[in-house]
């Protein structure tokens, strides 16, 4: 076998990993419902789309019953409309009478789609790869980083769900690797070009997880403050400022379009539909929690077995809230109480439904803001269902807690800022929703390069551990 170049041996690997990756996917692939839940939204957007070119989550069968509608985001829905407009799989298969019925429309109609999902992960982690090739120099450790997604058997769990997870993630992984290819270039015509292609990657993030338009808000001000950092440096100032401004014009285009459209055909001009308010209802339901049920919940919510680990050794009425089914739970009564105070909003002050819902949602967030100590205090949890995602968590988050002081005290302020949607995501999710653990698939860049830098902190343990049995 002749001998292959660095960055030959790098592609090597992310072929074979990509592979295995996708293989693993597919070997255990046994979800027999892939369209409950929020995956019937997804795929009633992805059939109007795809069957009349009219973005709407309504199935009602023909075209002249249809009417533009604002929905979740648009993201996934778009990139399942091109696979079917190829070919590749029958939408029409998935009709509103078995979406609607216990047995769902079966796997067939999904089948490309959940493919594509898969690639979607093994191009994750080659991006992961990348990024930590560009930033430790070492095959190995970049193997490692590939490996935290090719090989992550609980963040791949749901992933043959219709679902935009997959996407997100692959977004989030290749906002990250284009973000720091554009902070170190030298160039500056490439630099202003990657700052296009990391704008983009950012405006269809938006469309995919409209969450991070939050993220989109903290990203200008952030640039702004390093502006003004910038102010004595007029050579820094004009080296900065447009590749700054292209990736702030391309990062808000699609979403703006999109706000744009959706207030043309309903007269509110926003991203989505009014789901602030629903997951906000369903945050602050865990203020009620007690304190047994408090420490329950870090027992509860380890995957796989934790439920089953909580009704044997813990009475039932400290877990018996966390269980999904239970009416009077976290999970329904949260969605629940929503509907209800808007129902009774609408009645008691004779209000549109609209209105109503937005009044019910500044007022979640007046309680957020009127207790902040209880809210700090249960978003820590919520912190610990999400990272549960990660197989390689004990690892991989005491890395990414050294990774950020090791950052903050040798001034490596582009890892951070790379790295920022991914603790983002780690943050922002538990402080305004619930939290379920495949939020946080798009912390995977933070998961990645924590994990590396774990076994970074292990090989420079051992050579001073080795330097100093060393005689002088």
């Amino acid at each position: 076998m002749p001998d292959l170049s660095r960055f030959q041996k790098a592609w090597l690997i992310c072929l074979i990993g990509s592979l295995i990756c996708v293989g693993l996917m597919a070997a255990r692939s046994k979800m027999a419902h892939p369209d409950r839940n929020d995956s019937m939204q997804y795929i009633s957007a992805a059939h109007n789309l795809s069957a009349y070119g009219i973005y709407s989550q309504s199935l009602a069968g023909k075209k002249e019953n249809i009417n533009p509608g604002i929905g979740r985001e648009p993201g996934f829905p778009f990139v399942m409309a091109q696979i079917y407009s190829l070919g590749l799989g029958d939408i029409e298969q998935a009709t509103m009478t078995c979406l609607r019925s216990q047995e769902g429309c079966g796997v067939q109609p999904y089948k490309a789609v959940q493919w594509l999902n898969r690639i979607f992960f093994a191009l994750a982690g080659i991006a992961v790869f990348w990024l930590s090739l560009s930033f430790f120099s070492s095959l190995k450790l970049a193997t490692i980083a590939g490996s935290s997604v090719w090989l992550n058997i609980k963040m791949q769990s749901s992933m043959d769900q219709i679902i935009s997870d997959p996407l997100a993630l692959v977004l989030v992984c290749g906002f990250t690797l284009l973000a720091a290819k554009t902070l170190v270039t030298k160039s500056h015509k490439k630099k202003i070009l990657l700052a296009v292609t990391t704008g983009f990657s950012l405006s269809f993030l938006i469309l995919t997880k409209a969450i991070f338009m939050y993220f989109f808000y903290l990203s200008c001000i952030i640039l702004i403050g390093y502006l003004i950092a910038l102010k004595i440096d007029k050579v820094q100032i004009k080296k900065f400022t447009l590749p700054a401004l292209v990736f702030v014009i391309t990062s808000a285009l699609l979403p703006a379009l999109w706000i744009n459209r959706n207030g043309e055909i309903s007269g509110h001009y926003k991203l989505t539909d009014m789901r602030e308010g629903i997951a906000l209802s369903a945050r602050n339901i865990f203020h009620d929690m007690t304190l047994p049920e408090y420490f329950t919940s870090f027992v509860y919510w380890i995957p796989g077995s934790g439920d089953s680990f909580a009704r044997r050794f813990i009475p039932e009425e400290h877990w018996i809230r966390f269980d999904l089914s239970n009416p009077d739970g976290f999970f329904r009564k949260g969605h629940g109480d929503f509907s209800t105070n808007v129902q009774r909003l609408i009645e008691e002050d004779n209000v549109s439904p609209e209105e109503a819902r937005q009044k019910w949602t500044d007022e979640l967030k007046r309680q957020i803001l009127s207790n902040p100590v209880t809210h700090a205090l249960t978003t820590i949890p919520l912190f610990y269902r999400g990272i549960l995602r990660d197989i390689f968590i004990p690892l991989s988050l005491p890395g990414m807690i050294f990774l950020i002081f090791w950052a903050f005290r040798n001034r490596q302020m582009i890892l951070l800022a790379v790295l920022s949607p991914a603790f983002f995501s780690l943050v922002f999710y538990p402080l305004v929703s619930l939290n379920v653990s495949r939020y946080q698939i798009t912390a995977a860049p933070a998961f990645a390069m924590g994990l590396v830098f774990f076994f970074v902190m292990i090989h420079e343990w051992k050579k001073k551990r080795k330097e100093k049995r060393i005689p002088a």
